[in-house]
């Protein structure tokens, strides 16, 4: 029997790109993109006023150049050539126009190489004199993972490490014609790819569909790479097997307005592609294009699995206490509206049970405690956005208006800071210079929750993009043919309006998400080179400015300052001051260490996970097999591969089940040591990994303790309440289970979390829950609980 669940949509937008192209899944999404359709959605005044159908206004500033924003995060930019202060000094317009660089050019990552068979993967096997990881594919070119892009014990022999390597890169097809078109029940064109490692399910919908004519995104070849890539950009551990697919352009369930969603009813991504149909772009760039969103709603993912779990019988805390480190099982309870459009104060309708220990510490890592408004000196800002900038900043930048404990408070507690009770006072909040990009009460409220800041803290933290941010952009010399480009801050695109082009600007998610961090022109054409930290210039050997609006960063934030409210100095300004070392030190372990205690690293049993099988019912809603939800998969660390598998005894201490284990030797969960800016993959000239990428790899962490082996058991099992679990090690290799191979006492648990199936998206459902325990008798259990 299945139970019918309201479907919890976890809108979770990668830097919030809201499309103007109103994509429906028929021939007119084609027809628009192609400009085969008429447009009323905009009007040109005289005046230079922009009129759009929602009712927003642009005003033309003809002195930039461009249209001051409309109300999301894809802006129209006209003609825009607004100074990029984030440049290297000494790279000016003539030696961004003229000076060709080779290492600029993106690769195509195409399905054959003339002559040249699997050529990534040969050129670089031959570097690294090891053997190939990838063989008998007939028509699909992959650029292998390598051994220094994963973790592994220091116990494996070179053997064992390149067996693991050619599982990690593995492909469930030989020949892309192993891999066919599939139909909905309701009409709809896809194509489907398994992974043989992760198990995920890759699905490209046409978006674009009329009689034999289906146009996708991806394609056959699209997804097989988009699947090796996820494998090599996105960090997971054993959560990465409760995630059943990822679903390119599927519009049924995926709004016009959102970049990415994660459904945790489905355990399912979805990603709005549209932004790159119809393009120039090649398969490189499309997949380089969309892998930020996956990125950030896998962490969503993840945070369900693992942080959002705290039970409601918990001991709640609060975020701010002053404990160092929580150590019992608690919850703090965050409220999360997804969909607030009021400017009411606080309309949250969403509590959620987080695990105290892991929102505390992310919490105080991050700097969200800080309740000082950051400062950026009249210099700076002037070079930023012209004399006026510094006046402006002090009236319409939210940095100026709003601490980064106020941004937590407006979007996380019940009734909101009591100071910011007037939500009128913080409307359309700049934080780009030419306050084309802003936020108000409602979108802050979504943006800071911590259902939303976890993924985007994380991209920020650990994202590698497929693109150099220190590389030329294009888009100013592509204003001549009107091609779009593609970069580390964004796409630049065109499309015609009322017979005219008009370019869109879309930031990248790590760009927008970064930007709300440092100020910068990070819409403009040619915006390049790292942001402006106050750090040495490699370049020049100069100090660069400090640009640092917000304080929430785990890297070295050493330049940021902020203005003392409590005094004024001899000239009549306020005291400028700075945070104390050890909020402004790189904490870039620390914060990867919460991240692995969180999800139970070296932990005997880590996480469980029941069987979601799940069938939509409507447009907005699933139907989950209850008894199903009955049956459990074991995941976690051993410190050896000993351990055969897991016994289940029930109350009268009779073995009912027996649960073999499958291990993954390689640990795929990292974290970075600083700032990444980006890499491509592969040296075009040479097709081996570029200097760029090796650099990229060496800023990654994974634990200091290498020496565990995680695994997942191979089959969900039905569970007994109150059974005991045990870990057995077949001593004499007969395959039978005797009691002396049986042990429970060397089962480790997580400390300050529950092991259960307990997710904060099916707190409030009928499901079964389940959890393990410790008995007094240091006894393993797993038993229901309400």
């Amino acid at each position: 029997m299945k139970k019918k669940l309201s479907l919890i949509k976890k809108i979770a937008i990668s830097s919030l790109i809201i499309s103007p192209i109103p994509f429906t899944v028929s021939c007119g999404v084609l027809d628009f993109l192609l400009d085969n359709e008429k447009s009323d959605k905009t009007t040109k005044t005289e005046t230079g006023i922009v009129i759009k159908n929602d009712g927003t206004s642009n005003t033309f500033d003809g002195s930039n150049g461009f249209d001051q924003a409309p109300k999301n995060n894809n802006k129209p930019v006209e003609n825009s050539n607004n100074n990029n202060t984030d440049s290297n000094p000494s790279d000016n317009k003539e030696n961004n126009t003229n000076v060709e660089n080779e290492n600029n050019k993106t690769p195509e990552i195409t399905d054959n190489n003339e002559g040249h068979g699997n050529s990534f993967t040969e050129f670089e096997n031959d570097k690294n004199n090891e053997r190939s990881v990838i063989s008998g594919l007939l028509d699909i070119n992959l650029f292998p993972i390598l051994k220094n892009e994963t973790s592994y014990s220091t116990s494996l022999n070179e053997d064992q490490v390149y067996e693991n390597l050619v599982a990690l890169n593995a492909t469930s097809v030989n020949s892309l014609d192993e891999i066919h078109e599939k139909q909905t029940k309701d009409g709809r064109f896809y194509y489907e790819y398994q992974d043989p490692y992760t198990k995920i399910f890759f699905r490209d919908f046409s978006y674009y569909s009329v009689k034999d004519e289906h146009r996708y995104l991806l394609g056959k070849s699209g997804l097989v790479k988009l699947a090796q890539e996820f494998k090599r950009k996105i960090p997971f551990g054993t959560e990465v097997f409760d995630l059943h697919g990822i679903n390119i352009n599927d519009f049924k369930t995926i709004g016009k307005n959102a970049n990415g969603l994660y459904i945790p009813s489905t355990k399912t991504i979805y990603i709005n592609g549209s932004i790159y149909s119809e393009q120039s772009f090649t398969e490189y760039q499309r997949i380089g294009g969309i892998m930020p969103t996956i990125f950030h709603e896998y962490i969503h993912h993840w945070a369900t699995t693992y942080a959002e779990s705290g039970l409601e019988s918990d001991p709640e805390a609060n975020v701010s206490t002053t404990e160092e480190e929580i150590q019992d099982k608690r919850r703090i309870n965050i409220y999360y509206n997804p969909n607030s459009t009021t400017k009411e104060n606080h309309t949250h309708g969403s509590k959620q049970y987080w695990n105290a220990f892991f929102t505390n510490k992310f919490f105080n890592l991050l700097n969200y405690d800080v309740n000082k408004y950051g400062f950026i000196d009249y210099q700076s800002l002037s070079l930023f956005g012209g004399p006026d900038l510094a006046f402006r900043s002090d009236l319409t930048f939210m940095y100026r208006k709003l601490s980064a404990n106020d941004l937590w408070m407006i979007s996380n507690s019940k009734n909101g800071p009591e100071h910011l009770k007037n939500p009128e006072n913080y409307f359309d909040l700049a934080y780009s210079p030419s306050e084309s990009f802003k936020l108000d009460y409602s979108k802050i409220k979504y943006y800071y929750s911590l259902t939303e800041l976890l993924p985007r803290e994380y991209l920020k933290y650990a994202y590698e993009s497929y693109f150099n941010m220190n590389d030329v952009n294009e888009a100013y010399e592509n204003r001549e043919t009107s091609k779009s480009s593609i970069g580390w801050f964004g796409i630049h695109s065109y499309k015609m309006e009322n017979g005219e082009k008009t370019l869109i600007f879309s930031p990248s998610a790590n760009a927008d998400d970064w930007s709300k961090v440092f100020l910068n022109n990070f819409d403009s054409f040619r915006r390049q080179y790292m942001f402006q930290d106050g750090n040495i210039d490699p370049n020049t050997g100069e100090p660069r400015m400090s640009a640092y609006m917000y304080p929430t960063s785990v890297f070295d934030i050493s330049h940021f300052k902020y203005t003392d409210e409590s005094g004024i100095n001899y000239n009549s300004r306020k005291v400028i001051k700075k945070l104390p070392e050890n909020k402004t030190r790189n904490r870039s372990e620390d914060f990867y260490k919460l991240f692995l205690k969180t999800m139970g690293y070296g932990k005997t049993i880590s996480q469980i996970y029941f069987d979601n099988d799940f069938e939509w019912v409507s447009d907005s809603g699933v139907s989950i097999d209850d008894q199903k939800a009955k049956t459990i998969k074991f995941s976690g660390f051993l410190d050896n591969k000993n351990v055969t598998g897991i016994v289940l005894k029930d109350s009268k201490n009779q073995i009912y089940d027996t649960l073999k284990i499958e291990y993954y030797d390689l640990f795929n969960f990292f974290g970075h040591k600083d700032f990444d800016q980006g890499a491509t993959l592969v040296d075009p000239k040479t097709e081996k990994n570029s200097q760029d990428r090796e650099t990229q790899i060496a800023n990654r962490l994974y634990p200091e303790n290498k020496n565990y082996y995680q695994y997942i058991t191979k089959d969900f099992v039905k569970i007994k309440d109150n059974s005991l679990i045990y870990l057995w090690t077949d001593l004499n290799k007969n395959g039978i289970v005797e009691d002396n191979e049986l042990n429970s006492d060397q089962i480790t648990l997580p400390e300050q979390r529950w092991v259960s199936t307990q997710r904060s998206s099916i707190a409030n459902t009928k499901l079964p829950k389940y959890k393990i325990i410790k008995d007094e008798n240091n006894n393993t259990k797993i038993e229901e609980y309400i």
